[in-house]
């Protein structure tokens, strides 16, 4: 039995007393309404929410109605998509979509976010594919937990995990390496390069994604002070000797695979920053070490922002072709 996981004061800093509201969209009725106390969590049984799962909840607090200035329950968070989220023995957080008529798998990184979720869920939900979705929120800045795969405190415990449940789900479906692909935008574009080289994949399809980690977290990210947070977590202390370690991290993993090697499609704006600062360095690199099944999708904008207008288009269509080819 899979248990759903609620912890307000964990995932959404709600540090008093809160009520789980979970609301069916189907039969547009409440199907749970549960008080959770101060800084507690609580497990809901997920096979109740089968078999079409669409579902929605969100977390209220004690308040007062700005009607009648009486006190109530009143909405803390706006209504959120109830995914049906695995936790295995190691602690890594997952949604696994079977598709028994599939022989493949596609796996999905997720980008950084405050609240760590899932990206392409509604966007792939239509493929006749086997879906894994990796959450990250292993890391220990306290603004967006991001570990990018890779560990906590200076070491790989996280990017061991992961290649471990890849490699379970795997086996599990009965996949052949060939026939996983790698995804993800942004930091999950750095994760599917990462980790699809790591594992072998048959194809990668990253959108945007950070090569240089440590220039990209400790110089130039887009909010303030977040990215150094996240470098110190997985880094330790910013120094000469670990901006170089992060900036090499990819490269090593590149360095070290074997051939056959994953076929790679990298989306990516021609006039951002991710494309000169990025995209290029890793073309140049993959080319020394005579890795030339690499090829770039170009599209013309100019902000990383506009990756999530582009990207899964993108993405779909290469999926789709994957399909259909049969490769």
């Amino acid at each position: 039995m899979t248990k759903l996981v609620f912890n307000p004061s964990e995932d959404y800093s709600i540090y008093e007393k809160t009520r789980l509201i979970i609301k069916d969209k189907v039969k547009n009725k409440y199907v749970l309404k549960k008080v959770i106390e101060t800084g507690q969590m609580t497990e809901v049984d997920n096979s109740k929410y089968h078999p079409y799962w669409n579902f929605r909840f969100k977390f209220q607090i004690r308040g007062l109605d700005k009607t009648t200035g009486e006190e109530r329950w009143v909405d803390a968070t706006k209504y959120k998509i109830l995914y049906p989220e695995e936790v295995n023995n190691e602690g890594m957080k997952c949604l696994l979509f079977e598709n028994p008529n599939s022989d493949k798998l596609i796996v999905i990184f997720q980008a950084i976010n405050r609240h760590p979720s899932y990206n392409y869920v509604g966007a792939l939900s239509d493929f006749e594919i086997n879906r894994l979705y990796i959450k990250d929120d292993y890391g220990k800045d306290k603004t967006t937990k991001s570990s990018y795969y890779i560990g906590q405190n200076e070491n790989n415990s996280i990017s061991e995990s992961t290649q471990r449940l890849i490699k379970e789900v795997v086996e599990k479906l009965d996949i052949k390496k060939k026939d996983t692909i790698f995804a993800g935008s942004s930091k999950g574009g750095f994760s599917a390069l990462y980790h699809g080289y790591m594992y072998g994949a048959g194809h990668i399809l990253p959108g945007g994604p950070q090569i240089l980690l440590g220039d990209y977290l400790v110089s130039e990210h887009e909010e303030k002070g977040v990215g150094n947070e996240i470098f110190k977590a997985i880094f330790g202390n910013i120094t000469e000797n670990t901006l170089i370690k992060s900036n090499n991290i990819l490269f090593d993993v590149l360095k070290n695979s074997k051939p056959p090697y994953p076929n790679t499609k990298i989306h990516v704006g021609y006039w951002e920053p991710h494309y000169i600062q990025h995209v290029v360095p890793f073309m140049d690199y993959a080319r020394k070490l005579s890795i030339n099944n690499i090829s770039l999708d170009i599209a013309d904008y100019s902000t990383h922002a506009e990756l999530a207008h582009y990207y899964p288009n993108f993405l779909k269509e290469q999926i789709t072709k994957i399909i259909s080819d049969g490769i």
